[in-house]
């Protein structure tokens, strides 16, 4: 599955506050694989960011590297370029029935948690997919 790095980083974070919940066995193996795949995006992304930072910044006074006013524009136009990377990734579907399990009764989850987790659901009747990561 193609996504670009901020869309994953954001799926991360959701599938964080959707793996505090209880799910039937599927879905939670579904939520677990995925999040840890996205994980592994957000270590690369802040690897990456690091990166970008000691490139553009300077020591401040604890010795950290900090970037100075002169130089944001310029590093944010370069870390906004790796968000926008296009990535493919290993990451599974769920059905929304599979995510009711036996009771069969919608789960209370809010919206903003499962909005940018669209994709990792199929509506009754739709394949699951199984993309590969290059």
């Amino acid at each position: 599955m193609k996504m670009t790095v901020a869309k994953a980083l954001v799926s991360h974070q959701a599938l964080q506050q959707l793996g505090n919940k209880p799910w039937p066995f599927q879905p939670s193996m579904v939520i677990a694989k995925n999040k840890s795949e996205l994980a592994e995006v957000g270590k690369e992304y802040e690897s990456q960011r690091q990166i970008l930072v000691k490139k553009h910044g300077k020591q401040n006074e604890q010795g950290q590297p900090q970037v100075p006013p002169e130089k944001m524009e310029e590093f944010s136009t370069a870390v906004m370029a790796l968000q926008e990377e296009e990535i493919e990734l290993d990451l599974k579907t769920v059905s929304l029935v599979d995510m009711r399990g036996s009771k069969k009764e919608d789960p209370e989850i809010e919206p903003n948690i499962l909005e940018p987790l669209v994709w990792m659901f199929t509506m009754v009747g739709q394949k699951p997919s199984r993309s590969k990561r290059r």
